[in-house]
């Protein structure tokens, strides 16, 4: 998030309201929950899985 700040810096505010009107936060959400599913589904087609840490007096 930095790096576009930075990168968004000098650009016309009228510009930059313009980024922020545009952005759609459901349809963002939805693409990145999407692309998760979609690598979760291929890893495991390659015999990947995932393990997480066990958190609490159980783990």
């Amino acid at each position: 998030m930095v790096r576009f700040a930075e990168e968004l810096r000098d650009r016309p505010r009228d510009e930059l309201i313009g980024i922020v009107k545009g952005f759609n936060n459901e349809e963002n959400l939805r693409a990145v929950l999407t692309f998760i599913r979609d690598r979760l589904t291929e890893l495991a087609g390659k015999g990947i899985t995932l393990e997480f840490p066990k958190h609490g007096s159980d783990g």
